[in-house]
């Protein structure tokens, strides 16, 4: 069982002034970054894509200090205020430290809600997922609402917790990898991964991610990563989780089934350990729904 964590101490109180780009945030290194400081509204009307984005870019940005050792850098905090945060294409939670930098960033939000408006469109991809919390946040519609990519990195420490995900059209929480050609043995080509998603830029030069078609490629065996999912409720969404940590324990969860889902609720290629969680289906006849599948 993984240790619980620490809760972080509470955004800083009073306004810091808006600056083009963020200087004002990044001047305050010692506090969370604040996606209202980038522009983001919260009001469930404006789109905040663009705002959160060069957010979560500043959390990546060089210029914090870094530790050279396995490219470790002193990421701040990406902080969500309450509110409702109206978004329109998939977020990109960059690695941090360059090329050859880690997932490192943590995201927390205080009543926070990320509405996907595209059902095609996931909410979060975090990239090269190595270090990373995520909690207090509410997770709305969208296709998959966090997809995790660790390029299988060894001792990656993922957790996840007091998070509502709600209507997925896809999986709420997505961690397998894909290689591009099956194997007899599935140990076999193992460096042969294919990253969920092409990245190019738009004209402001913000990420702008196309998904791969995963559909035909290979399940990679397992993802090297110890995960902990606490305290989180997931309720109708259509593909349930897709879990392929090596170790996973789950605990204190919901989850209600969506009455369309076909298949499990929890796809599992790891150790899985559950400790106090409750189901509620909803089955339209002919779907063949089940609570957990082992690959």
């Amino acid at each position: 069982r993984l240790p619980a964590q620490e809760q972080p101490p509470a955004p800083p109180v009073g306004p810091l002034p808006v600056a083009p780009g963020g200087e004002a945030a990044l001047a305050q290194r010692h506090r969370p970054l604040n996606v209202r400081y980038f522009g983001a509204k919260g009001d469930g009307v404006t789109d905040d894509t663009d705002a959160i984005q060069r957010c979560l870019l500043q959390a990546a940005t060089p210029l914090y200090p870094k530790f050279y050792y396995r490219a470790y850098v002193a990421v701040p905090e990406v902080f969500f205020p309450q509110g409702t945060y109206r978004i329109t294409r998939t977020l990109l939670v960059p690695i941090c430290g360059g090329d050859s930098g880690l997932g490192l960033i943590n995201l927390r939000g205080e009543k926070a809600t990320l509405q996907q408006t595209d059902p095609t469109q996931d909410i979060l991809y975090v990239r090269l997922a190595y270090r990373n919390l995520i909690e207090g946040l509410a997770f709305e519609g969208g296709r998959r609402q966090i997809k995790l990519w660790s390029r299988n990195l060894d001792q990656g420490h993922i957790v996840i917790r007091d998070c509502a995900f709600r209507n997925a059209s896809g999986y709420a929480i997505d961690d397998q990898i894909r290689k591009r050609k099956k194997t007899e043995n599935p140990y076999e080509n193992l460096s042969d991964m294919v990253e969920p998603y092409t990245i190019g830029a738009d004209k402001q030069g913000l990420p702008v991610l196309t998904p791969v078609d995963e559909a035909p490629l290979p399940h990679y065996p397992f993802v090297s990563t110890c995960m902990r999912i606490t305290r989180c409720s997931f309720q109708r969404c259509l593909q349930g989780l897709s879990l392929w940590a090596d170790w996973l324990l789950m605990d204190d969860c919901t989850i209600e089934t969506h009455p369309d889902m076909n298949g499990p609720a929890i796809l599992s290629g790891g150790q899985l350990i559950l400790e106090r969680v409750t189901g509620l289906g909803h089955a339209t006849p002919g779907k063949s729904q089940r609570w957990i599948e082992k690959v």
